[in-house]
């Protein structure tokens, strides 16, 4: 295994799941060394987090370092992580829209892009607005064909704020299952936050 070309020892690293690559790197000094590298890492982060692959969140994983970006990114996840305090300039927000553990849409974009007063909310108590995220244009292909109702099961939304700066990040809000108060019906299209 140690006489495999550095290059091929990463592309077989990346076939792993990111749980098994510590195992792999347990093989011989020269698999350790491609278990650490950047490129491997930075696969593994377009693999999981499209949105990763081009941009101002490409350039935030590139300072912060692939490796410990999908490590945090992953805790963040898991809510694990503590919630940064925003610089809207410096930040980025993610939207991740998965179905049965699949993701079906990952789009980050500027905090301030997205940050809107008064958005639309089905609540007295807040006389109909209040603060909120909007995410314009959004597409995914949602599969709907074992009860054909919005939203199917097992159809999960998540946001995790980047730091620009460093790369850092945090959950927004904990992972949740989409439901019929995440988004609003237009015309019978869903229009989902």
């Amino acid at each position: 295994m140690a006489g495999l070309p550095a290059d091929v020892t990463k592309h077989a690293l990346s076939f792993l799941a990111v749980t098994d690559v510590p195992s792999g790197a347990a093989l011989c000094k020269a698999w350790s060394a491609a278990a650490r590298a950047r490129e491997l890492w930075l696969a593994l982060c377009e693999a999981r987090w499209p949105s990763t692959a081009s941009g101002a969140l490409r350039q935030a994983v590139l300072r912060r370092g692939p490796r410990k970006y999908y490590r945090q990114h992953a805790s963040a996840l898991r809510g694990t992580t503590p919630q940064p305090l925003l610089d809207l300039d410096d930040h980025l927000i993610q939207l991740e829209l998965s179905q049965n553990g699949r993701v079906i849409c990952s789009v980050a974009q500027e905090l301030r892009d997205v940050m809107r007063r008064n958005c639309r909310h089905n609540s007295l108590d807040t006389g109909g607005f209040r603060a909120g995220l909007i995410f314009e244009n959004l597409r995914a292909r949602i599969d709907t064909s074992t009860d054909n109702y919005f939203p199917p099961g097992l159809l999960t939304i998540s946001y995790v704020v980047i730091r620009k700066s460093d790369g850092r990040v945090a959950p927004l809000v904990p992972a949740d299952a989409l439901d019929m108060w995440s988004g609003s019906y237009h015309d019978g299209k869903v229009a989902a936050y």
